[in-house]
């Protein structure tokens, strides 16, 4: 790529593993990374792809990413944001699944690495099915070593029903160091929150 074309447009074919990108603002630069479940967009941001069974998964680092997954769901991801876009074919469907079991089983029968096991699961149940399949993960890591993303993600799934543990997941959440722009998007959270909580 030319250094001095200010309207440039990589296309990256991305297969497997974790690609780590950063994008200047203001370069001109029309960045997309293509995988078979997505297509992700940037001018201006750091992010990272991952592709593995489970899918494609986009954590956005700071700025904003869109995604438009292979099933036609889009999503406009912000700081401290991720989002997984499944496989729309058989085989990585079926290895999708197996990643999925894999991981519940080895939960259930190995008490020697649960922490990290349960953050893969945590992981699976958002790709697979979101709040419903991850919550039960969500409430044991909310207790011990949840990341800050969890801790939001938890704070989402439970914040029309337990009003109260939303903004204490989210007040978790600031205490662990959450980058600026990070810690303002968990902040908003906070302030649309206080309402249902009350005085």
């Amino acid at each position: 790529m030319d250094r001095g074309d200010h309207h440039a447009h990589p296309r990256l074919e991305w297969e497997q593993g974790t690609l780590k990108v950063e994008v200047e603002p203001e370069r001109g630069i029309d960045l997309a990374v293509h995988t078979r479940e997505a297509e992700v967009r940037v001018v201006g941001t750091r992010f990272s792809v991952t592709r593995d069974a489970l899918g494609t998964g986009v954590v956005v680092t700071h700025g904003h990413v869109a995604v438009l997954c292979a099933d036609g769901e889009k999503a406009l991801l912000g700081a401290g944001e991720a989002r997984v876009c499944p496989p729309t074919h058989a085989a990585g469907l079926l290895g999708r699944a197996n990643a999925l079991a894999a991981a519940e089983a080895s939960l259930a029968g190995s008490p020697a690495r649960p922490s990290e096991l349960r953050h893969l699961a945590v992981r699976n149940a958002i790709a697979m099915t979101g709040c419903p399949a991850a919550l039960p993960h969500l409430r044991v890591l909310v207790g011990e070593d949840a990341t800050a993303p969890e801790l939001v993600y938890f704070a989402d799934c439970v914040a029309d029903t337990e009003p109260a543990a939303a903004p204490a997941a989210l007040t978790a959440a600031l205490r662990q160091g959450a980058p600026p722009d990070q810690e303002a998007r968990i902040i908003q959270r906070l302030k649309h929150l206080s309402p249902a909580v009350g005085p």
